[in-house]
């Protein structure tokens, strides 16, 4: 799921949510900053559980750069396999 998709979609349920999940995003951004590695799916991306929401971020840690690069936004009730 795009971003943008779900903030729409947090932000329909309950006015203020969506900010809520984008304020918990930042925050969880900025630690992986310090800390990228963490829970691995595979050899090449991570995941790092919201908490507070449903989601876990997926991303990939390029060692050479020391970059973190946001690959996809996943709901937990999504079916990994049709994504």
């Amino acid at each position: 799921m795009s971003l943008n998709q779900l903030f729409n979609y947090y932000e329909d349920k309950s006015t203020g949510l969506g900010v809520m999940l984008l304020d918990v995003i930042e925050e969880k951004l900025s630690s992986l900053s310090k800390f990228p590695i963490r829970s691995k799916l595979n050899e090449q991306l991570m995941f790092l559980p919201l908490g507070k929401f449903p989601i876990n971020i997926i991303y990939s840690y390029l060692l050479e750069s020391k970059e973190v690069v946001i690959i996809d936004y996943f709901h937990t009730s999504q079916n990994p396999i049709n994504n």
